[in-house]
């Protein structure tokens, strides 16, 4: 992430840089997010009313066990999401809603991929499943975000595995020091309460 008050690097552009791809291009939300969906700061794509909702329903009655890929636009989760009578659904959602019924609670349910692909719609591979069940999954399909996957993630797992070996050979505060962390963390740590699914 860059420093929040350097200038987006777009030419015309006095929005402050939050975004940074490979330490040399600085942008603004906006730039950023034009980039990360279209691959090009300046090209602004957008969906025709209904086209995306009419493509899904196509999609929907597409039978292959293949993926079937959301070809527009989405948040950087992947996610497809389309827009009808005005309110935004997501697109794997309704596939499944469409395709299984209603959920089994909307509270405890949320429509899981078996393939791991965020963008897929195919209807054979969406179901209901726990939060519990859809992190099973992301776990087999690698696409869970723990550890040095997540992005706001400090440490990688070798520096995890140090600071629990220097448990009781240095105090907290100079691990701390060492790994610019705070001493809280390190307790955490070595504690297993943080990064428990390292060994």
């Amino acid at each position: 992430m860059a420093d929040r008050f350097k200038a987006c690097s777009v030419e015309g552009c006095n929005g402050n840089a939050h975004w940074t791809a490979g330490g040399k291009k600085t942008w603004c939300h906006t730039h950023y997010m034009r980039w990360r969906r279209n691959g090009d700061t300046s090209v602004t794509k957008k969906t025709p009313n209904g086209v995306a909702y009419q493509w899904l329903l196509r999609a929907i009655e597409f039978d292959t066990e293949a993926c079937i890929e959301w070809p527009f636009s989405g948040p950087p989760a992947g996610y497809g999401i389309f827009v009808k009578d005005g309110v935004s659904h997501y697109a794997h959602r309704f596939v499944c809603e469409q395709t299984h019924g209603e959920p089994p609670s909307h509270t405890r349910h949320e429509a899981a991929h078996w393939c791991g692909n965020a963008r897929c719609v195919n209807k054979r591979h969406i179901r209901w499943a726990t939060p519990a069940e859809n992190q099973a999954d992301r776990l087999v399909h690698g696409t869970d975000c723990r550890g040095e996957k997540s992005p706001t993630s400090k440490l990688t797992a070798s520096q995890v595995q140090e600071i629990r070996a220097l448990k009781g050979r240095r105090t907290a505060r100079e691990i701390a020091e060492q790994f610019n962390i705070d001493p809280a963390h390190v307790s955490l740590l070595q504690r297993r309460k943080s990064w428990a699914h390292l060994d």
